[in-house]
């Protein structure tokens, strides 16, 4: 039986850390992003699975920042005309 709540962390985390890494390569095209979900979701599937829990909690933190920090403080900037 499958664990909704497994897939839907790692589906979390999996986006979180594409968007990190999009940070360091903003040249790169969107079909490398696409092909990139693939190892990504195998790495983290192995995390959740075979590694301590705490292994897990840092990956959910840094999926969690990033992805707060693209939604609320882009946003937040946008909205202010653009601050650096």
């Amino acid at each position: 039986m499958i664990d909704w709540e497994t897939v839907s962390v790692g589906v979390f985390v999996v986006v979180g850390l594409i968007e990190f890494v999009k940070g360091f390569a903003k040249n790169m095209d969107g079909w490398f992003w696409r092909l990139a979900l693939l190892p990504a979701s195998v790495v983290v599937a192995i995390t959740i699975k075979m590694l301590p829990a705490w292994a897990l909690v840092a990956l959910v933190i840094l999926a969690a920042s990033q992805l707060g920090y693209e939604v609320v403080v882009k946003n937040v900037k946008k909205r202010l005309g653009g601050m650096k």
